[in-house]
């Protein structure tokens, strides 16, 4: 790090009452909690979206199998609706994935930028 790091680092140590070090470590910390956070919220993400598309599916594919139109069973709005809820799901679970990703392989980063916004 160079010296201007560590200058606003140390003020915003003396703001907190705490080592510069000890600060260093919790946002070190925090900074891998918020990965295993993204990571939990894709996963839930991911079974809503699979699971919206589990029971789609197969209604959609068995009306065109036996030749009938899902529209007229009153299926229309339920499919469009789950199956926009999936696809919704499943592109906000891959942001939050690659974000957890992000932030538990490259705590430091966040941890960085967070002192860097506290002291401006």
């Amino acid at each position: 790090m160079n010296e201007e790091i560590l200058t606003r680092l140390d003020a915003l140590a003396a703001k907190l009452s705490t080592t510069a070090d000890q600060l260093w470590t919790v946002l070190i910390r925090q900074a891998q909690i918020e990965g295993v956070l993204f990571a939990c919220i894709a996963l839930v993400l991911a079974a809503i979206a699979v699971g919206f598309w589990r029971i789609g599916h197969p209604k959609l594919m068995s009306g065109w199998r036996n030749g009938s139109q899902y529209h007229r069973d009153g299926w229309e709005f339920g499919l469009t609706a789950g199956w926009t809820i999936s696809a919704v799901c499943a592109a906000v679970a891959i942001v939050c994935a690659f974000r957890a990703a992000l932030y538990c392989l490259n705590p430091s980063f966040y941890a960085l930028r967070l002192i860097l916004s506290a002291a401006q």
